[in-house]
């Protein structure tokens, strides 16, 4: 019967209520909840040559149009570059690599929390064009007609 009386005391005086909603306050303020808040993005892709294969170390650097940050990356040996929390706004991206023609993507938009991918396909015609020429017949108008 004591247990019960104290029972009694704690839910008389509301002292209960106030402790589960302490408890519950401590729980939902855990920083394991304020991690699921992020706001900023992802910007991420792989990098590859006309033939498909992937071009290992090449720099590639986000720069937003309108307060001038630069995000800065390196593809790793699958071609693969990550940049992780990159604020919103509209950016041009652009990759360069040795031997290889620059490629650029110009307003990528990110907004809020997003996971953007965006791949590059370099040309590499302008630095390896006499080597290709030697392997294959390839014109400089050819050359220009690539796509990024």
């Amino acid at each position: 019967m004591k247990l019960f009386h104290n029972f009694r005391f704690w839910t008389r005086n509301r002292c209960l209520p106030a402790a589960v909603v302490i408890i519950a306050l401590f729980i939902v303020s855990s920083p394991r909840w304020a991690e699921a808040q992020e706001f900023r993005s992802v910007l991420t892709g792989q990098v590859t040559d006309p033939t498909g294969a992937v071009l290992k170390g090449a720099t590639v650097t986000a720069v937003n149009k309108d307060t001038g940050t630069r995000y800065s990356g390196e593809t790793s040996s699958a071609g693969v570059y990550y940049m992780a929390y990159v604020l919103p706004g509209t950016y041009k991206v652009t990759v360069t690599a040795a031997g290889f023609r620059s490629a650029v993507q110009d307003n990528v938009l990110l907004v809020a929390a997003q996971y953007y991918g965006l791949n590059f396909k370099s040309a590499n015609c302008l630095m390896r064009w006499f080597w290709m020429f030697a392997t294959r017949v390839i014109t400089p108008a050819a050359c220009a007609s690539i796509i990024l």
